[in-house]
């Protein structure tokens, strides 16, 4: 056996090891470099759990999509796609929810990746991240301004989300 085909097993390990790796990261970065970018609309969220750690609890108008009845009978954890249609208000809503990601949408919809939890839907974009010294001031003007709350989120190819930002009024929270 030569040295060359020793090393082959190696070679393969390593290579399945930085695959998995770099699939991590991938899934938060396909959506920026190839998503389409979609504005929700934020409800308002009770304020003494608002901050978990870093981090802001955010809910969404897309998380109960009407009627409950396309999406209430299916598996708790199920796996769901939500069509979104941008509306006349500039936010996007919810159109249809499926087991399946649907094979054909209107011009100018999108799908939204998300999983069936109790009572609402998780799009996996639920928590954002802040810095420390400005959570309290985020969940002041949150509060203060739900009504002029959105949320910025960039929809990947395969439904997967990540948040680009927060605008509250006039100003942007990015982090």
């Amino acid at each position: 056996m030569s040295k060359a085909r020793l090393y082959i097993p190696f070679a393969l390990a390593l290579a399945v090891q930085l695959v998995m790796l770099g699939a991590v990261p991938f899934k938060k970065i396909m959506p920026k470099i190839a998503g389409t970018t979609v504005v929700l609309k934020i409800e308002p969220v009770d304020p003494y759990h608002s901050f978990k750690g870093y981090y802001l609890d955010l809910r969404y108008e897309i998380s109960r999509p009407k009627p409950a009845a396309q999406w209430n009978d299916l598996a708790r954890n199920a796996i769901v796609y939500t069509v979104l249609a941008r509306g006349d208000d500039g936010f996007w809503h919810a159109v249809s929810v499926h087991d399946r990601r649907p094979e054909t949408l209107d011009e100018g919809a999108v799908v939204i990746r998300g999983r069936k939890k109790h009572s609402r839907i998780n799009y996996g974009i639920e928590a954002y991240y802040v810095p420390e010294e400005v959570r309290g001031a985020i969940e002041r003007d949150l509060r203060g301004h739900i009504d002029k709350a959105r949320a910025e989120v960039a929809v990947g190819p395969f439904g997967n989300a990540v948040i680009l930002r927060l605008r509250v009024g006039n100003r942007t929270y990015e982090y």
